[in-house]
Formats: C-alpha cells, sequence, structure tokens
C-alpha cells in the first residue's frame, strides 16, 4: 500500500476474519491540514488479502490501540484508523517516515523508506506468487506496465532458475 493509503486505512476497512482489507482513500496534506480524498483511479480502489500471521499481528495492534484508548478516555480522538498517532489522530504523512525510522531502529533491522518497503514487497511477491496480473491489482495500477517497469525487480535466483529451465527444454 502507498503511504496516504495506509494513514487513511480505517478498521471499518479490515476483515480480519476473511483476511482482506479494502482500500478506498487516502491521506493527503493540504493547506497544512490532514484531508481525506479518493484514489487517483478507478484501478487504485481495490482488496487486498494477507495471511492469518498478518491478521494476529493486526489483531494484537488493535488490542494495544484499545488499551490506550480506554488509558486516554475523552483525550482520544475516534477516527476509527489502523495506524494513529499516540492520542488516535492522523498521522501527518510528513512525519510518516521518522516514524518508520525509528521503528525500524527499535527492530533492529536496515532502514527502508516507505518506496523501497513497498518496492521489496512487490519484488518478493513477484518471486514467491510470479503473478504479474496479481502483483498490478494489489499495487492498484491501471496498466501492467507501470507495475513492470516500476514496481518489479529481478533476483540472481529468478535469473538462476531460468538458465536451469532453459537447459531442461533445450535437454542438455
Amino acid at each position: 500500500m502507498r503511504r496516504g493509503e495506509l494513514l487513511a486505512l480505517r478498521w471499518s476497512d479490515v476483515d480480519l476474519d476473511a483476511h482482506s482489507l479494502t482500500v478506498h482513500q487516502q491521506l493527503a496534506i493540504e493547506r497544512g491540514r490532514p484531508v481525506v480524498k479518493q484514489l487517483k483511479t478507478e484501478h487504485a480502489d481495490r482488496v487486498v488479502t494477507f495471511g492469518p500471521s498478518t491478521a494476529a499481528v493486526l489483531v494484537a495492534h488493535r488490542q494495544r490501540q484499545e488499551t490506550e484508548r480506554r488509558m486516554l478516555r475523552e483525550a482520544w480522538e475516534d477516527t476509527d484508523l489502523v495506524f494513529t498517532n499516540p492520542v488516535g489522530g492522523w498521522i501527518d504523512p510528513s512525519n510518516f517516515g521518522r516514524v518508520m525510522d525509528r521503528l525500524i531502529a527499535d527492530a533492529g533491522v536496515p532502514r527502508i523508506t516507505p518506496k523501497g518497503l513497498r518496492h521489496t514487497a512487490q519484488s518478493v511477491w513477484r518471486v514467491g506468487v510470479g503473478d504479474d496480473k496479481v502483483t498490478q491489482e494489489r499495487l492498484g495500477h491501471a496498466d501492467i506496465g507501470i507495475t513492470l517497469n516500476t514496481y518489479t525487480h529481478t533476483v540472481s535466483e529468478q535469473h538462476r532458475a531460468a538458465g536451469e529451465r532453459l537447459d531442461e527444454v533445450f535437454g542438455s
């Protein structure tokens, strides 16, 4: 998902039982204030599925968020957002990178930008699943060419496997 899509994701858009979420809006900043906007194209409006382990992480996150809401009582901003600032409100998109940097540092993993994370996720998806059409739809692209030219990166393992398949075809 894109940064603005993540920041506008509401719990009402998430179906933890079906392991899916609906992407249909984004958060942007206009005149210094957060604004929820429709996505750029009809193709950007989509359903994204996830597995049981991601569902478990989201359930735990929602439980932590509910505990924070109960502790803060009236001070909590009830936005229904999945990802919030410490009092339940919008995370400013311009601060998102700093929040992500802090989480990365806490996790002790190499730094990556939000856009880099999107590229990495889709490259891993391509190696693991290999379906470019599904990748296009998960990314919300109108044209598969955008997906293939921008977000899909080959890795040496794919090149090695392609060489082995050619050997099999030609009976080396």
